[in-house]
């Protein structure tokens, strides 16, 4: 085979592989404009918050709004619009375990009032539970729900939504997010590998503007590979690594009062103990 032939049996091939390669990414291009109307939610839940010393635990009272509880715990919920279409007129129904009382719920922060976000008290069915609707969601908006409870949240705990337009999909944002992240692994593989064979062959292939064609095809292709190292580091960190959660505690030896948050206080009495135990508070 002459070089000429050769030359052109080549080019032919690196056309085909740049040609795969932007076909790739105008196909990841294009699932990510299809219509998607998808709603995530994702939830802090931190239990046990007050925990007292066995020895004091008789003369110990927590209060909360004057009222007083076994076991403090606080639950925040936010709800986000993780599709690319409006989400219109959702309903929310978040219900805990029986034994678990529901001390307060608000807004953190409030919504605005164009959302129409709003609490059905007349919907319940029991007192563990809050139904709450939204009128309007777009994009990328997202509503926050908190929770102050008598009692701890088992941890496979999760919200029910219902949207009677249907179509709506709702599922946890860990899942959201590794669904997204795993869209951007084939084009990111593509323009690597493309990255590594093109850019060296043009160099040795095409004599005199060789380091020029290959120059212009590396700093294209990184271009193209930008938006994608970020999902896929993401990714590879969540295989290989576990996420490690600690929440916030008080720790009581002897106090008379705490103030927890600055929403609500939380008040703890106790009788007079012993003079020669000494203080020790301490929130992590």
């Amino acid at each position: 085979m002459s070089d000429s032939i050769l030359t052109k049996v080549i080019l032919a091939l690196i056309s085909a592989g740049f040609g795969f390669a932007f076909a790739v990414i105008l196909d990841w291009i294009k699932a990510r404009r299809e219509p998607k109307t998808e709603l995530s939610w994702e939830a802090e839940i931190s239990n046990s918050l007050v925990s007292v010393r066995q020895d004091i635990f008789a003369k110990v009272r927590v209060l909360y709004n004057e009222h007083q509880v076994s076991r403090l715990a606080v639950m925040k919920c936010r709800i986000s619009n993780t599709g690319n279409r409006v989400v219109k007129e959702e309903r929310v129904r978040f219900t805990f375990p029986k034994e678990v009382k529901i001390l307060e719920n608000f807004f953190d922060p409030k919504p605005e009032r164009e959302l129409g976000v709003a609490e059905l008290e007349d919907a319940r069915e029991e007192s563990s539970e809050r139904i709450y609707t939204i009128a309007h969601l777009e994009s990328t908006m997202q509503v926050t729900f908190q929770f102050v409870l008598d009692g701890n949240v088992p941890a496979d705990w999760s919200p029910h939504a219902f949207n009677e337009h249907g179509d709506v999909l709702f599922q946890k944002r860990d899942l959201s997010r590794v669904r997204e992240d795993k869209e951007h692994l084939q084009p990111f593989l593509v323009i690597v590998l493309t990255l590594l064979l093109i850019p060296p062959v043009l160099r040795n292939l095409i004599v005199d503007l060789g380091d020029l064609a290959a120059s212009g095809a590396t700093l294209i292709l990184l271009a193209l590979l930008v938006p994608h190292i970020v999902p896929v580091t993401r990714l590879l960190t969540n295989l290989i690594a576990n996420e490690r959660h600690t929440d916030r505690k008080i720790h009581i030896k002897d106090a008379n009062s705490v103030i927890l948050g600055d929403h609500s206080a939380v008040r703890i009495h106790s009788s007079s103990i012993g003079k020669n135990e000494q203080e020790d508070k301490s929130v992590v």
